[in-house]
């Protein structure tokens, strides 16, 4: 969990949590809702009623800039134009020698590496992996 990781790390941190919910998932955002009580980070976490593209634009259009963002694209949610989309509305909000994360879930999701990997392509960025999930790292200049 983001949060608990940014305490451990000293860091005076919030955690806005994007992911869009769909209204018959209520039982979902309710078990995220119980682990982020459960880590004790409930301060530290806040939930934006948006779909995570209208929450980034917002953050965006206020000026709210993040030393981490992170993208988790389920291969049954987005497709390659929709990740890609989103991957650039998340880097509007890194600021510079920040990071942005991307949660792909599967390394075989075709179009999750397409999407990624042209998107580092058009900023001239290298591409890193870190943790057993593979999350995929890309650093802003």
């Amino acid at each position: 969990m983001l949060a608990r990781a940014a305490r451990a790390a000293g860091l005076d941190a919030v955690v806005a949590a994007l992911d869009g919910w769909p209204a018959d998932d209520a039982r979902e955002f309710a078990t995220f809702l119980d682990r982020v009580r459960g880590a004790g980070v409930a301060g530290s976490v806040r939930t934006l009623g948006l779909a995570p593209r209208d929450a980034l634009d917002l953050l965006a259009r206020r000026g709210v800039m993040a030393d981490v963002a992170h993208v988790a694209h389920r291969p049954d949610g987005l497709n390659e134009e929709r990740l890609h989309d989103h991957l650039r509305a998340a880097w509007r909000v890194v600021r510079p020698g920040g990071a942005l994360l991307v949660d792909a879930y599967t390394l075989t999701n075709d179009a999750s590496l397409r999407g990624i990997g042209r998107f580092a392509a058009a900023r001239g960025l290298t591409v890193h992996t870190a943790g057993p999930e593979r999350v995929f790292v890309l650093v802003k200049p």
